[in-house]
Parts: C-alpha cells; structure tokens; sequence
C-alpha cells in the first residue's frame, strides 16, 4: 500500500535554528501542540508544545535545544508495522529521495482502511477470505493498537467494532462494554454521563468533539467521532479518537503560564495568538481541544468550517468573513454566505427572510462589502417598522426647504439619496404602511425620487436590499402588502434559519461573546462544558441577538469566574414568555386538559434546558421511557 499518497502537507514547519519563543508563539497562533522540524528539505525532529514550553523555562534558546529527533519516518515502501512503531497520532513522510513530503495521520490511514474494507464486502461476503482483504485488516488493526489515543470502531447501527487497549486504558472500561454492544446503552445505564458522542456523530453524520465522563471509574476524557461515509453517502462506520482530559489541562497551564510570563515582562503575544489562546481558556477544561484532535494542525479556521462531508469554502468567501469578523461554522450558513458573496457581483434586488435576530443585518453588510459599492457609496440602513408613517416619508425621500412647518431650512437629502452609489437596506419591509408602498412601488421602478416638496426628480444608482421577519407572501394574500411591490422584491431571495437549526454556530458564538463581553467588562470569566452543552440544546426563539444578550447577562450577575450550569438554566427559564400561556387561573379549564396543557408545556421547557432527555427526565421526576412516552404523545422532539 503506498501510504505515501495519504501524506498531507504540513501547515507549519521549523527549521532547528529558529528561535524557541517565537516558534511557540506561532504554534499557539497556529493552534498547533506539535510540528515537524525540517532542514534542508529533510525531517530532523519533532516540536512538541509543551516540551517546548518546559524548555524555554529551563533556558532553552533554540529549536534544535528543544524538539524530539527519535522519531520513526515513513519512507515510500516501508512496512506499515516498521512505520507506526512510535505509538503516536501521526508521522511524518518521505520520499524515494528522501526529502520530507508531509504528515499521515493515524485516523486518516483508518478512514482509508475502513472504507476500503467496506468497498470490498459490498461486492460479496466471500471476498473476507481473500488475502487482500485479511491483510487490510491487519493492517487496520496494527494502526489502531499503534496509537497512543483510545480508538474506537463502531458500525452504522452503533455498535462497537473495535477498540484499542489505549481505549481500555483511558476509559476504565473493558471490551464487554463496547464489542457488540450499543454505544447509547453506556448512557442508558448511567455509565456515561452525557449522550454519546459518537452515537450523535452518527445520526447527525458530522464530526462531533465534546468531553464524557466515565461514571463507574471517574474518567474525563475528550472524545472526537468522525462519521465515515460509503459510496451511496451513507454513514456506515464512526471512528472515535479518546484523549486524556488531564493532558490537555497540563497544556492548558503551561501555556498560561507562558503567557503570563510575557505579560510580567512587557512582552506582546501576537494578536493571533492571543486571540486564540483566550478564546479557548473560556471553557473549561476545553481549552486546547481542537488542536489536541489534531497534533499537527488542520486549520481550524479553515478546513473545520464545514462537516468533514463538505468541501473548502472559497477562498474569497474565507477572507471576506475574516474582513467583517463573520463568525459562522455551520455548512448551512457557510452556504448562505457563499450565495451572498456571489450575489454581490449584480446588483439585483435582495430580499432576506429569516426570523428576528437570526443576522439578516450582518448578510446585508455582506453583500455590500463584497461588492463593487463598497469603494463607491455608503451603506445605509433604515428600520421601516420603527418611525412613525410621517417621519418615515421624510426620513426615505428627503424634503425641499419649507415643505413643512418645522423642516430645515437648507432642505434634507433622504436615505435613498445618502444610499446613491451604494446600498440601501429597508429593514422590517413588511410593516410599510399601504400609502408607502406605492411610493417605494414608484421609486424602484424608476430608479428615481421627489423630495417632499420638490418638483425635479433625483436620478438614483442604489442597491436594494429588503429584510422582514414575516411571511411576507401570506401579507400580500391578507391583501396587506401589494402584489406588485413583493415581485419587484422577490428578485434574489435568502432565507437565514434560525440559529436552532444551524446548532454548530452556538459554540463559536459563545466563544466569540464571551471573548467580546469579558473584555468589555474587564473580567476573565469562562464557562463549564456543562453549561455550554445546555446552551447548545436550548432552542434559542431570539436566535443569535438572545444567545448574545443572555451571555453578556451571565457574565454580569454571576459572581463566581465560573459559570454553572445552574446559572445557565436560571436565566434561560427566568425571561420565558409565560403570557399567553393556557395554564393561568383566568379561565375554567376540564382538569384532564389542564393537566396534559402543563405536562406539554413543562416537557418542552424541560427539553430546551437540560442537554439530554435523560436529565430532562429527573429535573421532572419521571422515567427516562416515560417521558420519551409522554413526549411522542404531544408531538414533542428533542
């Protein structure tokens, strides 16, 4: 098998004279623990962070003082079992001449076996008696015992496969647990503590990385699920790599202590790193968990933007998100934006959809940034639901001197005059009242304007773009909103779900929020990995403008530097609207009704704040079966 072709090219590299300090700080802007050191085009060593970080402190100057050069090098046409002798994650590759060609992680070699076994049986079960076939098992099975971290194996149902002694080893847990069984039954049973990961990796066919702990042993263990994909885009396998918590907790110290060091000594980190390294000491104990799934670095802000099933994003898309500091991780939205980006090239009318908060504000400025009117005009935005029909005419056309009493002398230009060359976005377009809409009907049809008053036209060159939070269409059959006016809209529409249906983005807002609010506030508060999972199972009705509001309230009222779950589940329960609730004593009800108008109720609040049905099953007092039971009932879902 040449392995060779697996190889990928590093993101970093350093050569053994490069200054220590300088090449830690890049791996920690990188998020990286660990790269190769190269000279002359050949492999002489590997950096690990945190050695290198035990180095520095001991008066190491230099990359050569610091990094590991007993290493094992693939080299094209070297056995597997030679190659993967040094029990690690990855190893770096040569090759027929010798130069270094890149890195081979352990997981990709087990994607590339497993499906290569799966390819092979779905041509007839008698082929597992082939050598071939016997051979690539072994190999998959020499690679998983190589690895220092736990693997895991499970098939498309669930069930376990296969599992390394390292697995055993961090878990606490023997094969009777996993070979056979259902990964789910080890929450069921109370042995995990939390849902497991790589049965949501399965269902929900993405990767997944969180922290489990192991009940009967008392392990915490950071656990990624990558989902493996047939040729019918099937989940037929999930790969599971488990890591010891309380070595990413060493790392985390170390580089704390790095950069305290630095701060003592007037030092500035770059802003990259110091971004990065901040951004992820405000969970805890996840502060490093992205770079530790990946020792030699994929680019998190790249390549871990979409599902491992999608594609890159382009280029123009990544650096136009990094300009307007876009924070989106979901394939959904990453999409959605991409459909922006390209729609900025015209100048056809945008209309966005989506409910309020969702950030139809956010992919307007998008469109207008990416745009060729950005360099020509201004981008102005006006809420049409918020002023007054009065103001609202003066405020979007403008007025002539003396066109009413109290008007400004010198006359005032409107928004689509201030807009001219640019863009102009009619935020909450569907509360226009009927008289306005033929006036705007008037103004986009003939690309000019009358200010009030005024008897000569203005010529307009202004890009359009309406957003409403409303079913715009059901308004035009209300008779509410004019046909004529919702086609002159419905040119290019987008629709921006809502923040419960793009759940990947939750974290890295957070994150973002958190970030933004403690330096705000001048506090370094950060979160439980329990209080995050419930932030990510709640279904956020405000989407991202509640997300963001409830974050910046925690960090104010809550006393401690941690926040707990506990926290978490009063605010969310505290602001929900209870107004039009059923269950009030204003009328008489039959009790049977009020009783399953309060059981319905009471699942759903209990859904949304805790992260999994079996805790939402004790906060209520009932069985986890009946509450499943009670929940199919009512048309419920988690």
């Amino acid at each position: 098998m040449k392995l060779i072709k697996l190889a990928r090219p590093s993101l970093v590299q350093f050569d053994p004279d490069q200054p220590l300090a300088k090449t830690v700080d890049s791996m920690i802007a990188h998020e990286l623990i660990s790269a190769p050191v190269v000279q002359n085009k050949k492999i002489v060593g590997i950096l690990n962070l945190a050695s290198a970080q035990k180095k520095i402190h001991k008066g190491a100057v230099l990359v050569k003082d610091a990094m590991q050069t007993d290493i094992i090098i693939y080299k094209e046409g070297m056995e597997l079992e030679d190659a993967l002798l040094e029990n690690n994650s990855w190893f770096p590759a040569e090759d027929a001449q010798g130069n270094f060609v890149g890195i081979i992680m352990t997981k990709t070699l087990i994607s590339y076996l497993n499906n290569k076994l799966v390819n092979q049986s779905q041509h007839g079960q008698e082929l597992f008696e082939q050598a071939s076939v016997k051979q690539l098992n072994l190999e998959l099975d020499t690679i998983i015992e190589s690895s220092f971290d736990g693997i895991a194996i499970c098939d498309h149902e669930g069930r376990g496969m296969r599992f390394n002694q390292a697995h055993a080893r961090l878990t606490g847990l023997d094969a009777s647990h996993f070979i056979g069984q259902h990964i789910n039954d080890l929450f069921e049973k109370g042995i995990f503590e939390y849902e497991s990961i790589t049965a949501k990796a399965l269902r929900e066919g993405r990767t997944i990385t969180s922290v489990q702990n192991i009940s009967p042993t008392g392990k915490q263990v950071l656990v990624t699920s990558y989902p493996i994909f047939d040729n019918e885009g099937k989940v037929s396998r999930v790969v599971s790599n488990i890591q010891d918590i309380s070595e990413l907790h060493k790392l985390s110290d170390l580089v704390q202590l790095e950069l305290s060091i630095e701060s003592s000594m007037g030092e500035s980190a770059t802003s990259a790193s110091k971004y990065s390294y901040q951004e992820r000491q405000y969970i805890l104990p996840r502060p490093l968990i992205d770079a530790a799934v990946s020792p030699l670095g994929e680019e998190l802000s790249e390549s871990k933007l979409l599902a491992t099933n999608q594609t890159e994003p382009p280029e123009l898309m990544i650096e136009q998100l990094r300009k307007d500091k876009i924070i989106v991780k979901s394939p959904e939205m990453l999409k959605l934006f991409n459909l922006a980006i390209r729609t900025a090239r015209t100048d056809s009318t945008v209309l966005l959809l989506g409910e309020s908060g969702v950030g139809k504000e956010v992919l307007s400025r998008v469109i207008h940034n990416t745009s060729t009117r950005a360099s020509s005009g201004r981008f102005i935005q006006i809420n049409c639901g918020a002023i007054p029909e009065t103001l609202l005419e003066s405020e979007l056309f403008g007025y002539e001197a003396g066109a009413f009493t109290g008007a400004n002398s010198q006359g005032k230009p409107g928004m689509f005059e201030l807009a001219n060359l640019g863009t102009l976005l009619l935020d909450e377009i569907g509360d226009l009242s009927a008289n306005l809409q033929v006036k705007l009907l008037r103004v986009l049809q003939e690309q000019e304007v009358y200010r009030l008053g005024g008897i000569s036209p203005i010529k307009l060159n202004v890009r359009i773009i309406a957003a409403t939070n409303c079913n715009i269409w059901e308004r035009v059959q209300e008779g509410v909103f004019r046909e004529d006016l919702f086609y002159r809209l419905y040119v290019l529409p987008i629709e921006v779900p809502p923040l419960r249906e793009r759940k990947e983005d939750i974290l890295p807002l957070t994150l973002h929020f958190i970030r933004l609010y403690n330096e705000k506030y001048g506090v370094e508060k950060h979160f439980d990995p329990k209080a995050i999972s419930i932030l990510e199972s709640y279904g956020w009705p405000g989407n991202v403008r509640e997300l963001q509001n409830v974050i910046e309230r925690l960090l104010v009222v809550t006393e401690e530097d941690l926040v707990q779950p506990m926290h978490v589940l009063t605010q969310l329960s505290k602001f929900k609207n209870k107004v039009n609730s059923p269950i009030t004593v204003n009328a008489i009800l039959p009790i049977q009704q009020a009783k399953e108008m309060l059981e319905k109720e009471l699942i759903i609040m209990a859904f949304n704040c805790y992260p999994s049905i079996r805790k939402a099953a004790e906060a209520l007092g009932l069985d986890h079966s009946n509450v499943m039971r009670k929940a199919t009932k009512y048309g419920i879902k988690k």
